[in-house]
């Protein structure tokens, strides 16, 4: 696959996780259109959770933290599949 192709999904990939972690951060994250209802009751417990959790300094780390290692694990399935791919 071309490099440019890997660095622009990525880049859109990057851009799309930091929006979702903001929409959790600001609390305005809504459930995906025509999601189960599961789906719903998940999102809105995710943003009761963050909203608790980033009331205190060790929530706030243990966030940033989770949200680091949630990173890194996409980021190297993502270059994965793409190896898998050429």
């Amino acid at each position: 696959m071309d490099s440019n192709i890997v660095r622009a999904l990525v880049a859109e990939f990057g851009l799309d996780l930091l929006k979702f972690n903001d929409d959790i951060r600001l609390g305005t994250l809504v459930p995906p259109a025509n999601c189960s209802k599961s789906t719903a009751t998940d999102t809105e417990n995710i943003k009761a959770f963050y909203a608790e959790a980033s009331r205190t300094e060790v929530g706030r780390s243990a966030l940033e933290a989770n949200a680091k290692l949630m990173s890194d694990r996409i980021q190297e399935q993502i270059f994965k599949d793409l190896l898998i791919q050429l």
